[in-house]
């Protein structure tokens, strides 16, 4: 009789601990998930007669009672890049002291969205059309990819490279990339492992992301089955675990990212996330089982 207590204590234990270990899970899938959700607003500052490049403007995001929210100056190409702390209406300023000041106070920036701007500086009245918005999307994951790029401390694709590859699966994408190689998986059709040299034995396995989701190859489940071609937007490649974005390193290997394109079904599917969610409940399954 004691033992059979024993045991049914030492089970409810096991429960505990594990309902504990799955709530600050989810908790952190939450606090994570909500972290990524930045808004940006980049693009160039130019003068309004040659539209040269202004060099050392600065630019800030205002809010409330004009208080500065974010500010930059601008670099040799006249480009910078701001964030904002929250979705909603800011204004923009730009001095310069070769120039007349330029406000807009209308700016309105969507959860995670992306706007690209030009903005014109006069010299003693401003322009008729000072501020332009280029572009705007939502890339949720992509915001810092320029920066990182320009940086040019690991190895990138964007869309047009990806479509001159004309590859037929996503790990194909990456045989040309300099300290990669690629495995067969175990099973038929399963695509390929990715590797990176330098670890023991010459190679070690990278962490991968999918859209700020952390993947685990195995035979069993590969890039090729989660990703085609023709839904990836970008990808980043960081052979050494140094220059890789620090949000993103947990081993000593390097780290691949890739990021998906927005909109529908773009050559062969969006990102599957059934079979992500497929998975997590396979392992929920199996921690049920173990506890019981």
């Amino acid at each position: 009789m004691l033992r059979t207590r024993r045991t049914a204590s030492s089970r409810l234990g096991d429960t505990l601990r594990t309902r504990r270990l799955l709530g600050s899970s989810a908790f952190l899938i939450l606090f994570h998930a909500g972290s990524v959700q930045a808004q940006t607003v980049h693009g160039t500052v130019v003068d309004d007669v040659g539209r040269q490049p202004v060099a050392g403007a600065e630019v800030a995001l205002t809010g409330a009672g004009l208080r500065a929210e974010s500010r930059t100056a601008t670099d040799s190409l006249g480009r910078f890049s701001l964030q904002a702390p929250r979705a909603g209406v800011y204004g923009v300023r730009v001095s310069h002291d070769s120039f007349v000041v330029f406000t807009e106070d209308s700016l309105s920036l969507g959860t995670g969205e992306v706007v690209t701007l030009e903005i014109r500086l006069g010299r003693s009245a401003l322009p008729l059309q000072p501020l332009r918005v280029t572009a705007r999307r939502t890339r949720l994951g992509l915001v810092g990819f320029d920066e990182r790029r320009r940086a040019g401390f690991g190895q990138y694709l964007v869309r047009e490279d990806i479509e001159a590859r004309s590859a037929s699966r996503v790990t194909d994408l990456l045989q040309a990339m300099t300290g990669l190689s690629l495995r067969p998986a175990g099973e038929r059709r399963a695509g390929s492992i990715v590797l990176m040299s330098g670890g023991a034995g010459g190679r070690c396995e990278p962490t991968v992301w999918v859209d700020d989701v952390q993947m685990r190859q195995s035979d069993h489940g590969t890039i090729d089955q989660i990703l085609s071609p023709g839904v990836v937007e970008a990808v980043e490649v960081y052979t050494s675990h140094a220059a890789a974005p620090p949000r993103y390193v947990t081993t000593p290997c390097g780290v691949i990212l890739f990021w998906t394109r927005q909109g529908g079904d773009e050559g062969g599917g969006r990102f599957q996330w059934k079979k992500v969610l497929a998975g997590a409940g396979a392992a929920g399954l199996l921690i049920f089982l173990l506890v019981r």
